[in-house]
């Protein structure tokens, strides 16, 4: 899932509820928010998302190291695995 959460914000920055929808929609099945929240706090500790203050509504975004990360997972279809 960590690569279908790059992949997602790699379109723009999303809230949270944005991105578990988008998710859910790429896996074809709902997705519980605390999954995607789990991921987004990993990417966010590791630097590949920041967060960002959007009229009072916290959103994600990709780090350039994101963006990375998310060519190398796709060049290396490694994202089968995340």
């Amino acid at each position: 899932m960590t690569y279908d959460v790059l992949a997602v914000l790699w379109a723009g920055p999303g809230t949270e509820i944005e991105v578990v929808r988008a998710v859910g929609e790429r896996l074809g099945t709902p997705i519980s928010r605390n999954a995607v929240d789990a991921h987004l706090r990993l990417l966010r500790t590791t630097g590949h998302v920041r967060t960002l203050n959007l009229a009072g509504t916290t959103a994600y975004a990709l780090t350039e190291s994101g963006s990375e990360l998310l060519s190398t997972l796709a060049e290396n279809e490694l994202h089968v695995c995340l």
